[in-house]
């Protein structure tokens, strides 16, 4: 996917609502419990159905390789630039090799020998909606304790470039 071809409609929408409702399907299969921590009014100016994805992609991840973890925290905090969401699972965690790969295109990873189908096209396609944003994106995890991905977005809207007088 080229940069041009990722095309972003800004709104400005509440955070913890969106989070609070994109991950419905996982809650319907009740394996896992999502505890959504932050501010409940938060508001930010980003596309939503984009972010959304993202958020998507990174519970669905967590489902997937953490099995063992019954409890994913999606958390959001703010500071004066920038508003951060974290995605925490209490999985087996992911060998520090691997994680400078992880954003990789087509990179797909192995988890005690299994190979995971997919085309590696997720954390990528993540990696890019989040930099068009002017974010950040990445992963803390230890081995035995499990992995938070993290994302951040800028606080302030995109600034319209002043006209130049001449």
């Amino acid at each position: 996917m080229g940069q041009d071809q990722l095309m972003l409609e800004y709104k400005t929408f509440n955070l913890h609502d969106m989070l609070g409702k994109s991950c419905h399907h996982i809650r319907l299969e009740g394996k896992h419990q999502l505890i959504l921590k932050g501010d409940e009014s938060l508001e930010i100016h980003a596309d939503e159905d984009r972010i959304e994805q993202v958020v998507i992609n990174l519970v669905n991840n967590a489902v997937k390789y953490a099995k063992g973890s019954k409890e994913i925290h999606i958390f959001t905090e703010v500071d004066p630039e920038f508003v951060k969401v974290s995605v925490r699972d209490f999985g087996q965690g992911i060998s520090e090799a691997v994680i400078p790969h992880l954003f990789d295109r087509y990179y797909r990873a192995e988890h005690a020998g299994k190979s995971y189908s997919g085309l590696g096209l997720g954390l990528y396609i993540c990696s890019e909606i989040i930099k068009k944003h002017s974010g950040k994106i990445g992963v803390n995890s230890k081995i035995g304790e499990g992995s938070t991905f993290w994302f951040t977005l800028p606080k302030k809207k995109p600034g319209k470039i002043p006209a130049v007088t001449v």
